[in-house]
Formats: structure tokens, sequence, C-alpha cells
């Protein structure tokens, strides 16, 4: 660790004042920089552990997370789609409901109410009812 009032710490690449000097003119700190401070300056990360992931994070050797990326757009059309799905779900089973009760036999070729759903909603925005289905259960158990 250098003495902060010392020419050294400002202009060493190594020290935390090299760093702070460049940030306050606005130069551009590259990952590499803040990787060989913190290799340099054990004391700024005391945790073991975190030091190493964080080396290994700016010198982009963690993995990604898997899957394909997760837009705003994207986002709102599955929220949008899975709100279409409640409501379309809440109405039909209302509806199963109200032909219970008046006495309306279910015939083999009639699905539950959350089949039809999946199905309807599927037609609307041209997916697959079993796509509809993944989307809302992954929906519902990530809340």
């Amino acid at each position: 660790m250098h003495d902060p009032n010392s020419p050294h710490h400002q202009f060493d690449p190594s020290s935390v004042g090299w760093l702070h000097r460049r940030s306050k003119e606005g130069g551009q700190i590259l990952s590499a920089d803040v990787m060989r401070i913190i290799e340099a300056n054990h004391h700024l990360v005391p945790d073991d552990i975190l030091r190493e992931h964080v080396v290994l994070g700016l010198q982009m050797k963690l993995k990604a997370k898997r899957g394909r990326k997760r837009t705003t757009a994207r986002m709102l059309k599955e929220l949008y789609i899975a709100a279409a799905y409640s409501h379309r779900l809440a109405w039909l089973q209302d509806r199963a409901a109200k032909r219970k009760k008046r006495g309306v036999k279910n015939y083999a070729v009639h699905f539950a109410p959350a089949e039809l759903a999946c199905e309807l909603t599927g037609r609307e925005f041209h997916m697959a009812p079993e796509t509809v289905r993944n989307l809302v259960s992954s929906l519902n158990n990530s809340r």
C-alpha cells in the first residue's frame, strides 16, 4: 500500500490513487486496469473467493446465463399473453360452473377450462397450446 500523498500513489498503474486520478480526469478505465489494481491490492477486496471471482469476471471467464436474452418487448408480450390467458381462464371456469349448475353433461370432446384457455390463447397469438401452458407456468413459478 502506498502513501496517498505521494506522486507514486497517483501515477502507479497498480494503485488505487491511479484509478481515482483517471476517474477525475474522465480517462478511460478498462477491466484490465481494475483487475490489475485488485490483484496488486488484496486489501481492497478482503474475501479471497470474491476477489478470485471478480478477477475472473473482469477477464470474462465466468459463464453467462444461458438461454435467449429477455428483452423488454419480449417480456411485455409474454405478460400480455399470460394476462389474456388468465382472463380467458376465469371466464371459462365461470362458464363451466354455470353449465354444471344447469345440469349440462360434459362430453368426451369437451376440454377442461384450462386446456381450452391454452387452445384459444394459442390460436389468438399463433402459438401451440403447449407453448402457452409452458409460458404461463414459467411466469407463475417466477413470482
